[in-house]
Order: structure tokens, then sequence, then C-alpha cells
């Protein structure tokens, strides 16, 4: 497929922003690469109101309204891994149990105190930005949060478990995290200062070797590993800006 395709089917996938589109397992694979552009496609969707001036003297209710447009156009697709990896997690349980806990579709109070924890700690990020006007950085979050999506499958090759991070797990080559790197690296001048760019990759790299080094541990990776990098790196994105600015 050409780049735009690539990008439109990402799209689609990863968002309610493209229509659904059925293709190969190497098709699908081959999308991984334009994963953040999709974040910064969906930044710029979830701004848009309040970019024209929705709430602009209530911060706190733009950046609600911030988090849940990004959780409606992305079906919660990635915090869904993120609650059930914190239920695995909390389980404090290893080998076949430990996925068992993982893929079984019931929420425990770990997942739930990790879906408060992690909504709630976006919108005091989001809060912030938008208190100083700074409507690009959530941009720059949910595009660094596709990026550690990319970074994770690259570093964890071989230890994917089946199903359909497997088909982007063993299509992670080098050259497809170059490309999604050199894309972040190319539109971050736009978004966000040169300390939190550095910063944030920086802070991305180490919740990839997180993660990674958690897959060793249970023996493998799935989809649920993938969505709680996404958001460990919009939130750690969030911080490196919050740090910098």
């Amino acid at each position: 497929m050409i780049s735009c395709q690539r990008f439109l089917v990402a799209l689609g996938f990863l968002t309610r922003l493209g229509p659904a589109r059925s293709v190969s397992q190497e098709q699908m694979a081959e999308t991984l690469p334009m994963f953040p552009l999709v974040g910064l496609v969906l930044g710029f969707v979830a701004i848009l109101l309040p970019w024209f001036g929705l709430f602009s003297d209530h911060p706190m209710l733009q950046a609600w309204f911030i988090v849940g447009a990004s959780l409606v156009l992305t079906r919660a697709l990635h915090w869904d891994g993120w609650a059930d990896l914190a239920d695995a997690l909390g389980s404090m349980r290893r080998g076949d149990d430990f996925w068992a806990v993982l893929k079984d579709s019931r929420i425990g109070v770990f997942g739930v105190i990790a879906l408060i924890m992690g909504t709630s700690g976006q919108g005091l990020l989001f809060h912030a930005m938008c208190t100083d006007q700074a409507l690009s950085a959530p941009v720059w979050c949910f595009m660094v949060g596709r990026l550690t999506i990319v970074g994770l499958c690259y570093e964890a090759q071989g230890m994917s478990r089946p199903g359909l991070a497997q088909v982007f797990v063993d299509y992670a080559h080098r050259s497809t995290l170059t490309t999604a790197l050199v894309i972040t690296v190319i539109i971050a001048p736009f978004l966000v200062s040169l300390p939190c760019l550095l910063l944030s990759l920086a802070l991305s790299l180490g919740s990839v070797i997180f993660f990674s080094s958690l897959a060793k541990k249970v023996q493998g990776i799935n989809g649920d590993f993938l969505g709680a990098a996404c958001i460990a790196g919009e939130l750690l994105s969030g911080v490196a800006w919050l740090w910098t600015s």
C-alpha cells in the first residue's frame, strides 16, 4: 500500500475518524509507522472546539472535553488494555493465571483504580495545558502515545502471543520504528519545545523498557500491553510538558 492508504487504514483501525477497512494481515501490519500521524489527527480533532473558544474561560472544562473526545473517538481502545493490565498486575499472579486475569472481560478493582487515576491524571495535565493556552500540547501527547506502541512492538519482537498484536509485533523492524520516530520528531517543533521533545522521548523509552521487561517475565505480549503502553506514553509526555513548560 502507498503511505496515504496505510494512514487511512490506521486511522480507521485506531479511531472512529476513518472508515473501517478489510485488509490482509500484512497490509494491517504495514500501517504501524503511521500510528504517530493518527495521534496527530486525533489530537487536533479532540482540541478543535476548545481551539475555537469552547469553554475559553473554564480550562477545566476544556480539559474534560478533550479527554472525553479522545475516549469517544478511540472507542476507549487503549484504556481497555490499561485497565486489563492493571488487573493482571494487581492480582500478583504469574504464568497461565496472569493471562487468565488479563483476558477476563470483567473489570476488577485494580482496573477501576487504574482508569480513575489515569483519566483524572490526564485531565489534570490537560487542565494545566489549557490554562497556559498550550492546546498543541495534548496533540503531542496523543502522538507520543502511539509512538510508544511502535517502540514496544519493536522491542518485543519474538514475544507476541496469538492475536492481532502479533501482526504488529512481528512487523516492527528497525525501519518501522525509524519512520515513526522521524515523523514524530519532524512534527514536534510545531507542537512543543525541544526540552519537552527530548524528555518525552526519554520517558517513552523508559515505559517501553518497563513493558518489554514485564513481557519477558510473563512470557508474552498481547494487545493489552500495547494499549497500556499508549496510555503510559500519553501520560508521561504530559508530565514532560509540565516539567519543561
